[in-house]
């Protein structure tokens, strides 16, 4: 009978195995982050479903000055009830596909971010803009690291070109007809590139850190 002695790759394994569980990977901090996700979009529709909470909490530039929140709380709110299911959906889906590149913390914490991003990009670069709800904020994925890395490329790139082609003539607005109504593209524009940059630098980060573990492990 063989005995087998502590090796450095079993050490290595047991390393591994603790920074997974301690870097918001685990499957408790999945959970957890489906859970807030779901008690985010939760609290959407119950907000929808307030009288006046749109005209209140609305991107509104003229009252922004007295009232800057709103810069923040646009975001909450919706055109009508096929918007916010659509986009509720569609952040559980991306959510949801981002998730092995973006833990849940990172996910809301580049969401909260954005808010007043893009509502002050809005406000300086489009003043034209008078009035809008529900500024769009985009996730940049950081390729590599999911399991189907050609699927968030896909998803990146698709909205990019989304966004690109949906960007109206200078002085103009876009048009939902699904909506039936004018949707401010050019805050989907801000988003992307929020999106983009805070996906990419949260990439780089990581990168970065694997490397300089990987240049520890190897030293000992």
């Amino acid at each position: 009978m063989t005995r087998l002695g502590p090796s450095t790759r079993g050490s290595r394994i047991i390393r591994t195995t603790a920074s997974t569980q301690d870097d918001g990977t685990g499957p408790a901090d999945a959970g957890a982050g489906r859970a807030a996700l779901l008690a985010a979009i939760t609290a959407l529709f119950a907000l929808q479903a307030i009288p006046g909470a749109a005209e209140a909490l609305e991107y509104r530039r003229t009252l922004l000055a007295a009232q800057p929140w709103r810069l923040v709380t646009a975001h909450w709110i919706h055109l009508g009830w096929l918007h916010l299911v659509v986009n509720a959906v569609a952040w559980w889906i991306v959510a949801r596909l981002f998730a092995p590149d973006l833990r849940p913390r990172e996910q809301f914490a580049i969401l909260g971010l954005s808010m007043p991003v893009i509502g002050a990009a809005l406000a300086v670069l489009w003043p034209q803009v008078a009035c809008a709800s529900w500024l769009a904020r985009e996730l940049a994925p950081r390729p590599g690291a999911s399991p189907f890395p050609w699927l968030a490329v896909a998803l990146f790139a698709g909205g990019w070109i989304k966004v690109a082609s949906e960007q109206p003539a200078p002085g103009g607005s876009g048009h939902a007809a699904w909506l039936g109504a004018d949707v401010v593209t050019q805050a989907h524009l801000a988003g992307a590139v929020f999106g983009t940059i805070a996906g990419s630098w949260v990439g780089f980060s990581r990168r970065r850190a694997a490397r300089g573990s990987a240049t520890i492990d190897a030293g000992r």
